[in-house]
């Protein structure tokens, strides 16, 4: 029994609609961008305190919060430090 370049097991042999989807560049960017214009990042910062009952945690350069007051534990912030925006 001779397969040739589309078997069964083959993508090509299923078809357009049940072939597997690779995902896309822009689906795998988390990071969204203003469409009407770019935003302009100023050098001006912002400290924020985190809500009531949370404190702020870093992690590979972002701020995430989390349950419980502050704490002294590795990645454990008291303020997280924004940088100021503005639409261009």
């Amino acid at each position: 029994m001779s397969y040739g370049s589309a078997n069964r097991y083959s993508p090509a042999s299923r078809g357009n609609s049940s072939a597997p989807r690779r995902a896309s560049n822009r689906s795998m960017n988390t990071v969204k961008t203003n469409k009407g214009g770019k935003l302009r990042v100023s050098s001006k910062t912002q400290l924020v305190d985190p809500p009531k009952g949370f404190h702020w945690m870093l992690e590979g350069g972002r701020y995430f919060l989390m349950r419980g007051e502050f704490k002294s534990h590795p990645g454990a912030v008291r303020k997280a430090k924004f940088k100021l925006a503005d639409h261009g």
